[in-house]
């Protein structure tokens, strides 16, 4: 055997090892917070809670935050449970359209708020946390959770450091999501994302305003962005400021029907964004003639918000847009500011996997033996 043929031979080999290793995998193992999170919610929004506080841009709210003294420090941490100074990360979670008119519970036994989903830095103090005034145990289909009647809200303890939190019908159906838990859903590829190192990512599921009927308040030249199976967001709070917006399609039509449906939408706030810019440029100079010392702050905020606008403005206007699709996998460079990608994720991460070797090998089209499903075009 020749020195080449061998070395095809060993990176074969090489990728049937791979193969092996991953060909079973179907999705990421996600942290116990990000797990609890239902695929076919509507919407989620991570935060990294503890790393946003611990960054250097609030270097000096830390410091007057330290200057209040120990003990009022102190009495506002007893006031909730768990400890405020615990939390490392939490997640919003709009389970359906109805949940997303409200944050929090109100006390409204027929509200369906979000659920927030709150995960501690170490083991929180039980009794601390289930002592509360009002809470009592309840349960709903033999799941229990503790329930208080003032509020109108329920509390479920997932583990030793996850807690979920929301209206008493936000907390029926999160518990009986749990029962069908699908970890394909459309949700999936944005928790995988949230269990990076981003400040806050979201997940959004497009399909819940289709359902609900709710499309046709959108306009026609936005609805391409609607016939994404999912969109995920990232923000990074680094030097330069990072954030990245992608969208998933099955068909590479609709990917392009998506991605001219995002041009129009940067326009439309471009539009907007210009029309505001006119307005504080007029306020600026208005009246000059009668202008005093005590109308400083307030000029000298519109000419702060006029430069971030304009700024804004340049970011929309030069904001890289990019669809892959095909065979293989495009690297994505994630550029400042905002960075629209539109990809699909039609087939498994085994699937994926198998693709690469085709291509590596023979430079072959990934045939439709190794996808899932019937879908057409791959997109990444």
């Amino acid at each position: 055997m020749t020195q080449q043929p061998m070395a095809n031979a060993v990176s074969r080999l090489s990728m049937c090892v791979l193969l092996l290793m991953v060909g079973s995998v179907e999705a990421a193992e996600l942290p116990s917070d990000l797990d609890a999170v239902p695929r076919n919610a509507a919407m989620f929004v991570h935060v990294r809670a503890a790393d946003i506080w611990n960054h250097e841009l609030l270097q000096d709210t830390r410091y007057l935050l330290s200057q209040a003294g120990p003990q009022a420090i102190k009495r506002f941490r007893d006031m909730f449970a768990p400890d405020v100074a615990t939390i490392d990360r939490v997640t919003l979670v709009w389970q359906s359209i109805d949940a997303m008119g409200g944050w929090f519970p109100n006390g409204d036994p027929t509200q369906e708020s979000a659920v927030t989903i709150i995960h501690t830095k170490r083991p929180y103090d039980f009794s601390r946390v289930t002592s509360k005034v009002g809470l009592r145990d309840k349960f709903h289909r033999r799941k229990h959770y503790f329930f208080n009647e003032e509020s109108w809200s329920g509390m479920v303890l997932l583990d030793r450091q996850t807690i979920a939190i929301g209206s008493e019908e936000a907390i029926f159906r999160f518990l009986d999501a749990r029962e069908t838990a699908d970890s394909q859903g459309p949700l999936q590829f944005a928790l995988e994302l949230a269990a990076g190192k981003a400040h806050l990512t979201f997940g959004f599921n497009p399909k819940v305003l289709s359902d609900a009927g709710l499309l046709k308040v959108v306009p026609p030249s936005l609805q391409g962005m609607f016939m994404a199976k999912w969109w995920a967001g990232s923000l990074s709070l680094g030097k330069p400021l990072e954030a990245r917006i992608s969208f998933s399609y099955h068909q590479a039509k609709d990917a392009e029907t998506g991605e001219k449906a995002v041009r129009a939408a940067l326009e439309l706030v471009r539009t907007q964004l210009l029309s505001d810019i006119q307005n504080m440029e007029r306020l600026i100079g208005r009246d000059k003639e009668k202008v005093t010392f005590s109308d400083l702050p307030e000029r000298f905020a519109i000419l702060l918000g006029l430069g971030f606008f304009r700024e804004l403005d340049r970011l929309l206007k030069t904001a890289p847009i990019q669809r892959t699709g095909g065979n293989g996998r495009h690297p994505l460079a994630i550029r400042p500011f905002v960075e629209p990608v539109f990809h699909g994720d039609s087939i498994s991460r085994a699937a994926w996997f198998r693709c690469i070797g085709q291509l590596h090998f023979s430079g072959s089209r990934c045939s439709e033996s190794s996808r899932r499903g019937s879908p057409s075009t791959a997109f990444e």
